[in-house]
């Protein structure tokens, strides 16, 4: 879970704080904290940058983000730090992520895009003992 907090009104500053679970209480510890500055309403700078996050955390990131209306993160990272899925911007100033791109292209591992979830849909009053499996018929995916 990301929980964005936006600070006072005519700010262009707000604070991600990831979380591991998807219900976590306001005070528990979170995986992930950074300082997050407007540069424009779709273009957003991630500063300070501290902890440890996993693909799905940085996904729901993204996610987050881009229901807001954001459209390019960008950062500054010390040699050997990334962000994931970054590039390094035309301009030679820090990195950008295009969230178009994440959106548009399937990821490097083959598995589906970041917003397109794949359900499973079983029969209801199936028992355990008879056997019967989702089949290809009964999978959806939702986009």
């Amino acid at each position: 879970m990301i929980r964005i907090q936006f600070m006072p009104a005519g700010t262009t500053t707000g604070i991600a704080r990831f979380y591991l679970q998807d219900d976590a209480a306001p005070m528990s510890d979170y995986q992930l904290v950074c300082t997050l500055n407007w540069e424009s309403p779709n273009v957003v700078w991630v500063h300070g940058l501290m902890g440890r996050g996993s693909r799905k955390l940085w996904r729901d990131f993204a996610a987050k983000l881009h229901e807001v209306g954001v459209e390019q993160i960008r950062a500054t990272r010390a040699e050997g730090r990334v962000l994931p899925r970054a590039r390094p911007h035309p301009d030679g100033n820090g990195l950008v992520m295009h969230l178009k791109d994440l959106i548009d292209q399937p990821v490097d591992s083959g598995f589906v895009t970041l917003w397109r979830r794949c359900t499973v849909c079983v029969q209801p009053r199936v028992s355990i003992g008879s056997g019967a499996l989702p089949t290809r018929d009964t999978v959806q995916t939702t986009s």
